[in-house]
């Protein structure tokens, strides 16, 4: 599994140093645990960060959007112990539907570190990100997460849980990726 990150990490960070195109990070918190406890034995302000660093693939003339790919890293100190999930991800984001507002869908696979063991995961998520000033987004995603890692040591029988993050996307390189006149300079 190291092997497969780290050629991940290598072909994404070649991709960034040699972009036309633009690339971003994203910081996210999970909404719910932030102000609120839930059924699990956590309280309201656990830490759930969702971080992630996006390439965002040259936009083709006339299009709606463009190719995604990346990495994501999430962290939260549960009530269990901690939770570490790590994953590549790939999807579409359509920017030309409103201005100054980005949706996507992506898909994601990765594994779980939870309870000293490895579990393998997969994923999805849609977003809504909506610009606030030049190069910096407010970010709301729904995530969809497989957790074999309950199935194993909790003998639970759902196949994932889904939560809401809420944060920011920051965006490098050939920016302003939400502005109609974005598809006309690429």
């Amino acid at each position: 599994m190291k092997q497969l990150f780290t050629a991940a990490l290598l072909v994404l960070g070649l991709s960034v140093a040699n972009a036309q195109s633009s690339f971003n990070l994203q910081v996210l918190q999970d909404a719910r645990l932030a102000v609120s406890d839930d059924d699990n034995g956590n309280e309201a302000f656990t830490p759930n960060l969702l971080f992630g660093i996006e390439y965002q693939h040259l936009q083709k003339y006339r299009s709606v959007g463009y190719m995604t790919y990346g990495l994501t890293y999430e962290y939260a100190d549960l009530f269990g112990g901690p939770y570490n999930r790590v994953g590549t991800t790939v999807g579409y984001n359509f920017n030309t539907i409103l201005d100054g507002v980005e949706f996507g869908l992506n898909a994601s696979y990765g594994g779980i570190h939870r309870f000293q063991d490895w579990y393998g995961s997969y994923g999805g998520n849609a977003f809504i990100a909506i610009n606030i000033v030049d190069n910096i987004q407010l970010t709301a995603n729904l995530q969809y997460t497989q957790r074999s890692d309950l199935r194993v040591n909790f003998n639970d029988n759902e196949d994932g849980r889904i939560s809401g993050f809420i944060g920011f996307k920051f965006n490098f390189l050939n920016c302003n990726c939400t502005k109609k006149e974005s598809v006309w300079r690429r």
